[in-house]
C-alpha cells in the first residue's frame, strides 16, 4: 500500500465520527455545563453526573444521536434526575488531524487538567461534598480512572481528594481496560504519517494490551477501590460493552473496537448493548 493511499486512510480514521461543525473545528476543551444550562447553577443540586468522551471524540457530539442536534443526556436526564447537575469534559483526544498541529498531552496530563478544573469548579460553587457519578466512553473511562488515582494522591482535606471521596458510581462504556483494536495503529510505519503535521503516539500506545501505563492504571485503580472499600466507601461500577462490530468501509473491515474481555472489570456489573462502539453512547431522546 502506497504512503499516499495509507495517509488518506489514516486521515479518515483519525477524522471524528461526529457531525462536522464549528465546535469540532475549534475543538472545545474543558468542562461545559449541560444542565442547568449556563455556567452558573441557579438552583441547589444533589449530585454531579459527569461525562467524558474517548479517542477522537467531542464533549457534545460524541453523545448526540445522528438524527438529533442536542446531546441526549441534556434532554433526557433532567426529566428523570432533575436534581443533578450535568457536566461534560472535552480534551484533545486526536492522535493527529491533517492540517492541524497536535497536542502532545498524554492521558495522565489530560487527567490532571480534569482534576484541577473539576475541583476548582466544585470549590467555587460550594459543592465539594456533592456525590459524583462518572460516565466515560472508550478512552474517557481510562481518563476517569487516571483522574481518580491522581486525585487520591492529594491531601485528604484538599478539593482534589474531595472528588475521590464524593464518587459513588462510574459507568464505563466501551472502555478498553485491557487494550483495544486501536493499538494496531501503532505498528503502522512512520512514513505513513507524513500527511499529518504532528502525531501524538502516546494516545495510541496507551491502548496496547502490553502498555506499562495501562497496566499500572488498572492496578492503581484496583488498589484505590480496595482502600476506599476498607474505609467504608463503596463505588458502584458498571461496565457496558458493545455487541456489534464497527464497520470501517475505507479499510474494508468490520471489527469489535473493544472486546467484552477488555471492557469488563473483575468487579462490578457487566451489561452489553446492541450497538457498535460509536453508537453505544448515542440515544434518540426518550425513544430509546
Amino acid at each position: 500500500m502506497s504512503s499516499r493511499r495509507s495517509g488518506w486512510k489514516l486521515r479518515r480514521l483519525f477524522a471524528s465520527k461526529n457531525k462536522p461543525n464549528k465546535e469540532h473545528e475549534d475543538f472545545p476543551s474543558g468542562f461545559e455545563q449541560w444542565y442547568p444550562e449556563g455556567t452558573e447553577t441557579p438552583q441547589p443540586h444533589d449530585a454531579d453526573i459527569i461525562f467524558a468522551h474517548g479517542l477522537t471524540g467531542n464533549r457534545n457530539t460524541t453523545f448526540t444521536h445522528r438524527l438529533e442536534d442536542v446531546p441526549w443526556p441534556k434532554t433526557v436526564l433532567p426529566l428523570s434526575i432533575p436534581s443533578a447537575r450535568l457536566l461534560t469534559f472535552g480534551y484533545d483526544a486526536h492522535p493527529g488531524r491533517a492540517g492541524h498541529r497536535t497536542s502532545h498531552n498524554k492521558l495522565r496530563d489530560h487527567a490532571q487538567n480534569f482534576v484541577h478544573e473539576l475541583s476548582t469548579r466544585r470549590r467555587d460553587s460550594s459543592t465539594l461534598t456533592k456525590p459524583i457519578i462518572f460516565v466515560g466512553h472508550s478512552m474517557g473511562g481510562l481518563l476517569i480512572k487516571a483522574a481518580l488515582t491522581f486525585a487520591s494522591d492529594a491531601g485528604r482535606s484538599s478539593s482534589e481528594y474531595a472528588i475521590v471521596s464524593s464518587t459513588i458510581g462510574i459507568i464505563f462504556m466501551g472502555t478498553p481496560h485491557g487494550g483495544s483494536w486501536h493499538a494496531d495503529w501503532s505498528s503502522i510505519p512512520v512514513h505513513v504519517f507524513r500527511p499529518f503535521k504532528d502525531i501524538n503516539m502516546s494516545l495510541i500506545q496507551v491502548l496496547q494490551s502490553n502498555d506499562e501505563y495501562l497496566k499500572h492504571l488498572q492496578e492503581s485503580f484496583r488498589m484505590l477501590r480496595d482502600c476506599l472499600r476498607n474505609e467504608g466507601q463503596k463505588i458502584d461500577v458498571w461496565s457496558i460493552y458493545e455487541e456489534l462490530p464497527l464497520s470501517i468501509p475505507i479499510v474494508n473491515t468490520s471489527t469489535m473496537i473493544v472486546t467484552p474481555e477488555s471492557a469488563r472489570l473483575l468487579e462490578g456489573h457487566d451489561i452489553s448493548i446492541h450497538k457498535d462502539h460509536v453508537e453505544m453512547v448515542r440515544f434518540r431522546g426518550q425513544v430509546e
